[in-house]
């Protein structure tokens, strides 16, 4: 019996891509027999991974696939029930607010979440719970805590890291624009003409580590989350976080390590980082403090261990050992 985890192929980093590898690998540690497969010729390359993709057309998934094997796909994937033998199908939703892309508004009949082999729903927050919990499924939904790897974000002391402001640009680049401009327009007065802005773009997990551990501050602007990954990066690497919860990133963000912001909020968001940045330069302790509680929270409640316990028991409840 294998599980097969349905991975599609993108141009860039995906943080959703990284986390099936991710899944897979962690299972293959745990003794099943998982692999991902990919419709073409593809490995993801700008993240560590053990897993060495399969490689197999939509069209000859039944080919490899068996009733007693187990397929996992995105919240995004349910046209793939139809390509399939598999009698057990999981849906690993990271991303609750894109479940009904490309439906539409009429009435979705039949309702691809009702076929009987969906006997699972696996997410990454209580924000994510609750969202799914709202689509009346009959089957079990199971929540795990996404960590990061430690060897490569890894805290760095206030005092090795530089005047910079660490951002990802892939997300509501519209807010991004808005905000960046008008801390320029006020650094006359808010001391930002001192700080760097490193903009992480299609960039490689490795060099993505690099920066967040040269930076003070990480402002996020991703919105309608799952969870909230580069956050929890930037906190491990001892980041002070500004920016929008997404909901699912919600639980990431407390005021005595970061800010959280409301969405689209441009001149809160804008007063934070000012604030922020004149502590930084008259009471730079009050950052320090905060950079190494921002690590301490990441690293105590997502963890490596921490995710292992938790796939260990939703498996063996799936599996029905």
């Amino acid at each position: 019996m294998n599980i097969y985890f349905y991975c599609p192929i993108a141009n860039e980093p995906i943080g959703a891509f990284k986390e099936i590898y991710k899944h897979a690998q962690c299972l293959a540690e745990l003794g099943y027999n998982a692999f991902v497969v990919h419709n073409k010729k593809h490995k993801e390359s700008w993240f560590r991974t053990n897993v060495d993709p399969v490689i197999c057309p939509l069209k000859d998934l039944k080919s490899i696939t068996t009733k007693d094997d187990v397929l996992v796909i995105l919240e995004v994937s349910t046209f793939l029930l139809q390509y399939v033998n598999c009698q057990r199908v999981i849906v690993f939703n990271q991303a609750p607010f894109r479940t009904f892309h490309n439906w539409g508004l009429a009435t979705s009949d039949p309702n691809p979440y009702k076929d009987t082999r969906i006997s699972a729903v696996i997410t990454v927050s209580a924000n994510a719970i609750n969202y799914i919990q709202h689509l009346n499924l009959k089957v079990p939904i199971y929540r795990i805590h996404c960590f990061a790897d430690q060897s490569l974000f890894s805290f760095t002391n206030y005092e090795n890291k530089r005047d910079q402001i660490a951002l990802m640009t892939r997300r509501n680049f519209d807010d991004i624009e808005q905000v960046i401009q008008l801390l320029y327009l006020r650094s006359k007065s808010n001391y930002i003409d001192r700080y760097k802005i490193k903009y992480i773009e299609k960039r490689t997990e490795l060099q993505t580590a690099r920066t967040l551990k040269k930076s003070k501050f990480f402002l996020h602007f991703g919105y309608q989350e799952g969870f909230g990954i580069p956050v929890l990066e930037a906190m491990m690497c001892g980041c002070v976080v500004i920016g929008y919860g997404g909901f699912g990133g919600d639980e990431l963000y407390k005021n005595s390590h970061s800010r959280k912001v409301p969405t689209s909020d441009i001149i809160t968001y804008v007063q934070e980082i000012e604030s922020l940045i004149k502590t930084d330069i008259h009471k730079p302790e009050i950052i320090k403090r905060m950079s190494e509680k921002a690590t301490t929270y990441a690293n105590k409640n997502y963890n490596k261990t921490k995710y292992y316990n938790e796939l260990k028991q939703i498996w063996s409840k799936i599996m029905g050992s």
